[in-house]
């Protein structure tokens, strides 16, 4: 008798013994996907081995062999179970993270026999499991997106003689259809793009002729990193810093350090790009580990960056304008010329605060421990963490006193006042819920949204209103993402950036006026080192979350107890309250870990936490949070 061993796409970290029936015995290769019994339940799993024994004592059999040709070759097989290692989720949430959806849902598909690679056999075992991902790493920093695509068409020419195909990453599809676009201007044909929110048989049609090598370039978002190529020669991750690169599910993978185990087992050269390099690379960069490229920027004038200290105007604040005297006269003065005026202030609504005068009653989600925000056009109180919206009350629902007042500011407040003080001037708006531009704005108050359009965007004078929130948040990379931030608002000025802050001695040192990026990176980098944070260590986050607060507050406890004392390479911290607390329902709590190397407390912690039992609590892992 033969066993298939089969992996899951559940949170199970098992592989499943199921039993080859006589119809399927000569023809049941690793790779493929089967239809199995698992609970009472129907579920497509994916055959990771073949075995001659099982520990089992009543095996159910394959219901069904979906596929004759495998879907994951033994490269593909090896790249998964690394990722499932790494970040410790099961390898079956790893390899249905690579797959579409249409192939996860069983859709057939078309392999043909000459995109086959080849067949897998016993010795391959030592693909799986290896852990070798040294590799050769370009790092290509500076200069416009079109700049940087003439060096990758240097790149992919010397890679298409050779035969072999090109996994070109970029974090959002306005950007991947820029940069399709200009690279379609070389290689009209045999290129693609992709993105795991298009129409499952379009990704799976794009899956199929990547698979079976009938395109040389695939230009995608980070679940590219994962292309079936069979003759891959060069994985390209455009703005390597991006968040939109780390999935927000198990198995939590963030596509730069996938591209990177990747172009290491197949001992590819690997390309990552960035103007505001991520701190991880950076030092990557600085121990040589990376070749640095740089491209020269053009001599043009930079714009000057001026601090207004808004403490200085106390007054002013009281009256909770939110202009500073510097940024108004400012606009006076770019209305008056004609220049166009850019003020960015990253709050959405019109008041962040809505309470009773009275009784202190606020305005809290339902489902959230999160305070309600007022959204002015809507006249509507939206939660800014699950998108709960509840109508506009005039009388306290507490205490029926009509002292309800608003506090804090967001985008909608900011256009009031600008319509207030400059009533002719032309306004527009870009968030969310306006992504038009009208091209003939003189003053434009924009959300981060202004970073994800698909066109460029410039006016000379760009203010700030009130950086120093970037500060306030509670994550060790918020100094790391205000400078590229700050980097961003000087790349839209062409004259002046002008920043409102009431910490004016932080902006003002003269690496941050001058913005001298590697000097800051320099500094925060000895910080990191003190505290032992990444790049220097890695941390992974243990999510608990339970519909009871008592339950999920003392397994947390529990479980910080019984993980403490581990391991000695393991630093285990005392569970806190997540922020927020409660999300649709669900509490949460976070254990913070400490380790030099994920991969080398793999086994150790997996056994470990399968041990032990939190009833009525659901447990999550996410490494390099």
């Amino acid at each position: 008798m033969r066993y298939a061993r089969v992996a899951l796409g559940l949170p199970i970290d098992e592989v499943f013994d199921y039993l080859i029936p006589e119809a399927y015995s000569n023809n049941c290769p690793v790779g493929c996907r089967v239809l199995v019994s698992f609970l009472k339940r129907n579920l497509i799993g994916y055959i990771v081995g073949i075995s001659s024994r099982t520990k089992v004592s009543k095996v159910k059999p394959v219901i069904k062999l979906i596929d004759q040709i495998p879907v994951l070759n033994n490269k593909m097989l090896g790249l998964t179970k690394l990722v499932s290692d790494y970040y410790y989720s099961s390898w079956g949430q790893a390899i249905e993270a690579a797959l579409p959806v249409g192939l996860r849902r069983g859709l057939a598909v078309s392999i043909l026999e000459t995109g086959l690679p080849a067949p897998f056999a016993p010795g391959d075992d030592a693909i799986i499991g290896n852990n070798d991902t040294s590799c050769e790493v370009i790092f290509l920093r500076g200069g416009s997106l079109k700049e940087r695509v003439k060096v990758y068409d240097e790149q992919i020419d010397r890679v298409r003689k050779q035969k072999k195909s090109v996994i070109m990453l970029s974090p959002e599809v306005k950007r991947c259809l820029n940069i399709l676009d200009l690279l379609k201007k070389n290689y009209p044909d045999r290129i693609e793009f992709t993105h795991r929110k298009e129409n499952a048989k379009e990704d799976l049609r794009v899956w199929e002729k990547a698979r079976n090598g009938s395109i040389d370039i695939l230009v995608g978002t980070r679940s590219a990193v994962f292309a079936p190529f069979t003759n891959l020669g060069l994985i390209i991750v455009e703005n390597e810093d991006a968040y939109g690169y780390k999935d927000e599910r198990s198995p939590y993978y963030h596509a730069r350090e996938v591209a990177l185990m990747r172009a290491g087992l197949e001992k590819i050269p690997l390309i990552l790009s960035s103007n505001t390099p991520s701190l991880e690379s950076y030092y990557a960069v600085k121990r040589k580990k990376y070749t640095l490229v740089s491209i020269a920027d053009k001599k043009i004038e930079e714009p000057k960056i001026t601090i207004a200290d808004m403490r200085q105007y106390g007054q002013r604040q009281k009256s909770k304008m939110l202009l500073s005297p510097v940024l108004e006269d400012k606009l006076h003065k770019a209305t008056q010329s004609g220049k166009k005026v850019i003020i960015f202030i990253n709050r959405k609504g019109y008041a962040s605060f809505v309470y009773c005068q009275k009784c202190g009653y606020a305005a809290a989600c339902d489902k959230c421990s999160s305070k309600l925000i007022f959204h002015f056009e809507e006249k509507k109180l939206v939660c800014n963490s699950c998108g709960l919206k509840k109508m506009l009350f005039n009388l306290c629902p507490r205490c029926n006193a009509d002292y309800i007042r608003y506090k804090g500011y967001g985008i909608e407040k900011l256009i009031s006042q600008l319509h207030l003080v400059f009533p002719q001037a032309k306004i527009s708006r870009i968030d969310k819920e306006h992504p038009g531009l009208s091209p003939d704005f003189q003053i434009l108050v924009a959300t981060e949204m202004l970073f994800h359009l698909d066109y460029a965007l410039s006016a000379e004078v760009v203010g700030a209103i009130n950086l120093d929130n970037a500060l306030n948040i509670i994550n060790f990379r918020s100094s790391e993402k205000l400078y590229a931030l700050i980097y961003r608002l000087k790349s839209l000025a062409t004259e002046e950036l002008i920043i409102q802050t009431a910490i004016p001695e932080l902006f003002l040192a003269g690496e941050f006026i001058n913005l001298e990026l590697d000097k800051l990176y320099d500094a925060e980098l000895k910080e990191r080192s003190a505290l032992r944070l990444p790049p220097f260590t890695h941390l992974i986050t243990l999510k608990l979350r339970g519909k009871n607060l008592q339950r999920a507050q003392s397994s947390s406890t529990n479980l910080y107890e019984k993980l403490k004392t581990l391991d000695k390479r393991l630093e285990v911290f005392e569970p806190l309250e997540a922020i927020p607390l409660k999300l649709r329902g669900w509490f949460h709590f976070n254990i913070l870990l400490k380790v030099k190397n994920p991969l080398s407390l793999t086994k150790l912690l997996k056994a470990r936490l399968k041990e032990i039992r939190l009833p009525g609590v659901r447990l999550a892992m996410e490494v390099d949070p």
